[in-house]
């Protein structure tokens, strides 16, 4: 089993005074209207949250496999839907990162 050290486990604490203040508030209404969250998702990309890399190929994001995960943990706990949506910037980030491969060169070029 893995533990969390003391720091991650105050960033798990300030993300989710963060999700119960910002994000909790707003969704029930959001998934009301079926509307996402441009607001919300913004403000996770000012505040940094946004930049997650789950690859150590992708060097330089401000937040690894672990943190992200637990980023995307506590937003999910307040709206599902942007975690999701955050999870998925994340995951064509690290694709569209990667450099193409020679094949893929050549045909888009």
């Amino acid at each position: 089993m893995y533990l969390l050290s003391e720091e991650q486990l105050a960033f798990k604490k300030e993300l989710r005074a963060y999700c119960d203040a910002e994000i909790r508030p707003a969704a029930e209404e959001l998934d009301r209207a079926g509307a996402f969250p441009r607001s919300l998702f913004a403000r996770a990309g000012e505040l940094g949250y946004l930049d997650i890399s789950f690859s150590p190929a992708r060097a330089g994001a401000k937040y690894g496999a672990l943190a992200g995960t637990i980023i995307l943990e506590e937003f999910s706990r307040g709206l599902p839907a942007l975690s999701l949506a955050m999870a998925f910037r994340s995951a064509c980030r690290q694709t569209t990162a990667r450099p193409p491969r020679p094949l893929a060169r050549a045909v888009s070029i």
